[in-house]
């Protein structure tokens, strides 16, 4: 299985490279199935930069809950400075999470790890929010009492809000702004559809947050720890762009809204540089 969805992705990033995408940031972590030496052969194959993660999703191994902040620390920071496990890769992002039960002490705990690992080392933190609960203040809140510089903290999944308010706080708060998932799939609950984030996206750049957001897509080609093969195939089925959603969909649509081509250069290749530069 491995082999053949690396033959897979091989042919995807070439044709992403072929379309002018040169870098990807995988924030696919330990618990979720990270590996390192898969995303090493893909890009030296594919020509395609990837930067990968330290840090943890949502499925927080039990033992983390009886150390501290400061042990967790240690162990991202070790990744940091000497790779992840034997590989010699180096992460360039740290990537924490919260979900739909919010901020519970373990939670909290992974975020003070994460700040403290970025104070020691300068990389930057990317997380995951439940925004329709609006998970994202609370994540700034934290890195405040850090004086974390939040130019070098992306707040994620903010279009899976549909609260312009939110978003509007989100962005005049100095972090990065990621509209993430700007691909079509059934969404659950009250999460806006591709046409609503597009159009809330354009909003936001009508109002001049351009130097604030970043766009993309959370796409995969092989994810089964969220997506079983029924879901997956449906899925497909609903993008047949995958990768390449953005390029073909999403950019014309904000220039026929007279968005200019240099706020979609910035959102795309400016802001993504100052973000991971260290």
């Amino acid at each position: 299985m491995r082999e053949s969805v690396l033959e897979e992705a091989k042919k995807q990033f070439r044709e992403l490279l072929q379309n002018g995408i040169q870098s990807v940031i995988d924030t696919t972590t330990y618990d979720i199935g990270r590996d390192p030496e898969f995303l090493r052969e893909l890009s030296s194959s594919s020509g395609v930069q990837i930067i990968c993660s330290t840090g943890c999703y949502l499925q927080v191994t039990p033992a983390f809950e009886n150390q501290t902040e400061e042990t967790i620390a240690e162990l991202f920071i070790r990744e940091i400075r000497s790779g992840i496990g034997k590989t010699g890769i180096k992460p360039g992002v740290i990537k924490v999470a919260t979900g739909s039960q919010g901020f519970t002490e373990t939670t909290v705990k992974m975020f003070k790890a994460a700040s403290l690992a970025h104070l020691e080392t300068g990389l930057p933190i990317t997380t995951h929010t439940h925004a329709q609960s609006k998970t994202g203040i609370g994540q700034l809140e934290i890195f405040n009492k850090y004086n974390i510089d939040l130019s070098k903290v992306c707040i994620g999944h903010s279009d899976d809000s549909g609260d312009l308010d939110y978003l509007t706080e989100l962005c005049q708060s100095g972090a990065f702004v990621a509209f993430d998932k700007l691909y079509p799939v059934d969404r659950l609950g009250s999460s806006p559809n591709v046409d609503e984030r597009i159009s809330n996206l354009i909003n936001l750049l009508n109002q001049g947050f351009a130097s604030t957001l970043m766009i993309s897509h959370d796409w995969s080609i092989h994810a089964p720890a969220f997506w079983p093969k029924k879901e997956e195939d449906s899925r497909k089925t609903q993008n047949p762009d995958g990768y390449l959603y953005i390029t073909r969909r999403v950019i014309p649509e904000l220039m026929d809204n007279s968005i200019q081509g240099s706020d979609i250069d910035r959102m795309m290749v400016t802001n993504p540089s100052e973000f991971l530069n260290h």
